[in-house]
């Protein structure tokens, strides 16, 4: 079994979208409401490692993604964020880039989100998570009403 959390299978129950090479998945600990990550279904540690397509799959996926979050969640605008390397603050090494639809006053102060981004996977990184998570019962209601949304997504 793999050490990665992003290359076991049970990743695939949060999952709610794909393309060829990413997955999308529902935040276990969602900073706000519709907090999503992006994910290659390779093993990638860096943004660097990845070739012009897959840069460029990523990047027209995390458009689609982030423009259909924003109207489902009723947001103005969202973050766009991807911590690439322990000294940037990446806890889960296999890349991953976070969405997360915002709206006027979600936080104290827009930046409120960044310090909450530590220990996006508690049950990985159970001392450094201060984020509530996600029950199973939440997860399954959250992801299979976001795959019946996004089954006919289009640009």
């Amino acid at each position: 079994m793999s050490a990665c959390v992003f290359c076991r299978n049970e990743i695939l129950n949060n999952q709610f979208y794909e393309s060829e090479n990413f997955r999308v998945i529902y935040n276990l600990a969602p900073i706000l409401p519709g907090h999503t990550l992006i994910v290659p279904k390779t093993h990638y540690m860096t943004f660097l490692e990845l070739s012009r397509e897959l840069r460029e799959e990523l990047i027209n996926l995390s458009h689609k993604i982030a423009k259909n979050l924003m109207n489902i969640f009723k947001s103005s605008g969202f973050d766009f964020t991807l911590q690439d390397g322990e000294c940037a603050g990446q806890t889960v090494l296999h890349l991953h880039l976070h969405l997360i639809p915002r709206s006027v006053g979600d936080l104290a102060y827009p930046g409120e989100w960044y310090p909450k981004m530590k220990g996006s996977f508690p049950f990985v990184h159970t001392d450094m998570c201060e984020r509530t998570q996600l029950n199973t019962k939440e997860m399954n209601e959250i992801v299979i009403y976001l795959r019946e949304v996004f089954k006919d997504l289009s640009d």
